[in-house]
């Protein structure tokens, strides 16, 4: 995180700076976080680098509450709690500048008060704060161990609460710990079972999810650090796909709305594209397991829309000549992929079909649109396996077999 300007600040000994405190809150206050409702954002992330094993969230008339177990914070840190805002934190810093810049949102929806107990046993305590200058620190005796953050909420501003839950909720859909929203776990791409043709991968602390997209729609690059978004951004992707990374090493501008630019960020793009080469490879992969499927089973996996219809499209943008593609893997694996039905309901790939293309000199497909099975065997040698006309308009079958492709009538 960037530090504010430092106006006024006096050089003294040591190379310390000493900070009219007051000014410089009020500008982080300011810049950070546009919308004061995301305050439960930077209190998920500090959750994560205490090493939480749950975050549960919840809202009630009084407002919102969200508590955490973990390594607690300390009376010291509790004490002037924007302490590492003002200065790097030290190695604990992250957590600390998470907590306080929560704080800073919260108190910018004027609450009745904002709480932070953590600690334990005799040393638990409550950092109290209705404004910047209001702080009061106590003994705190709740019999819960974890820290517990809660938002008092004047009546006038009651109904943030029920909106920043939804924020929450939106933005934490790479969370690697459990999180509960009004007692319900918020599904994470990080962690659990994936649809088909999706991608989940680590590289180091950086992990990543490339889901498949509609091809027609804009692809987008999600951006998260320690689960919780930061931005999206249309990207010029590998793939029509959604790519979902999130990296506690990302470094957030000063206004925590987006990911810097550096050697970390191009570091995971890097291996992004070689994700997707592997996300590629696992999709041709689903495709092929669900053709060996029931007729109808089979039917489904080569409709418009399903994973065989994201395939053609892809095939069509990616594919030139076998003899070059097979170079390439993932090229290759999409040429061998079952991307087509022949009258028969049997599987064809593109390389089945391009060499009969070689063999027989066209690519001979028809409409099955009419209820009932043409008597092709009359009229054309029985070895040739006609294709079903699946999406329409092919496009894939149009690039690869421009001069070849012959209609059935």
């Amino acid at each position: 995180m960037d530090s504010p300007d430092m106006d006024g600040a006096e050089f003294v000994k040591a190379g310390s700076l000493r900070v009219d405190r007051a000014r410089a809150l009020e500008k982080l206050k300011e810049r950070q976080l546009a919308d004061p409702e995301t305050f439960l954002l930077p209190w998920a992330r500090c959750a994560a680098a205490s090493g939480a094993e749950s975050l549960r969230i919840d809202a009630d008339a009084e407002g919102v509450t969200a508590r955490f177990d973990g390594r607690p914070f300390s009376a010291a840190e509790l004490e002037d709690p924007y302490a590492c805002l003002l200065d790097d934190g030290g190695p604990d810093g992250e957590r600390g500048r998470n907590l306080a810049a929560g704080l800073l949102a919260a108190l910018r929806l004027k609450p009745v008060a904002v709480e932070v107990s953590s600690g334990e046993g005799a040393g638990r305590v409550r950092l109290r704060a209705a404004s910047l200058e209001g702080e009061r620190l106590e003994p705190a005796a709740e019999p819960w161990p974890g820290t517990l953050l809660r938002v008092r909420l004047a009546a006038g501003g009651a109904s943030a609460g029920p909106r920043a839950l939804e924020k929450v909720r939106a933005a934490c859909g790479m969370f690697r710990i459990p999180l509960f929203v009004s007692g319900e776990e918020v599904p994470s791409l990080a962690r659990g079972p994936l649809k088909a043709a999706a991608l989940r991968y680590d590289e180091g602390s950086l992990r990543g999810c490339l889901v498949r997209s509609d091809p027609d729609a804009a692809r987008v690059l999600h951006l998260y650090q320690r689960g919780v978004k930061v931005e999206e951004v249309r990207h010029k992707l590998p793939l029509p796909m959604a790519a979902h990374l999130d990296d506690e090493a990302f470094t957030l501008n000063a206004s925590l709305s987006g990911v810097v630019r550096n050697e970390r960020f191009d570091d995971a793009m890097s291996a992004l594209e070689t994700r997707a080469s592997e996300f590629l490879i696992a999709a041709a992969a689903a495709q092929a397991a669900a053709a060996k499927g029931a007729p109808d089973g089979a039917r489904t996996a080569f409709s418009a829309g399903g994973l065989g219809a994201w395939l053609r499209r892809v095939a069509a943008a990616r594919l030139g000549v076998f003899e070059e593609d097979s170079r390439r893997p993932a090229l290759k694996a999409l040429w061998e992929a079952p991307l087509y039905l022949d009258t028969d309901d049997r599987p064809l790939s593109l390389r089945d079909i391009d060499l009969q293309a070689r063999r027989v000199g066209m690519v001979l497909i028809y409409d099955p649109a009419p209820p009932f099975r043409l008597p092709w065997s009359k009229s054309i040698d029985p070895s040739i396996r006609m294709i079903k006309w699946l999406d329409g308009s092919d496009r894939c079958l149009r690039a690869l077999f421009p001069e070849r492709l012959k209609e059935y009538s």
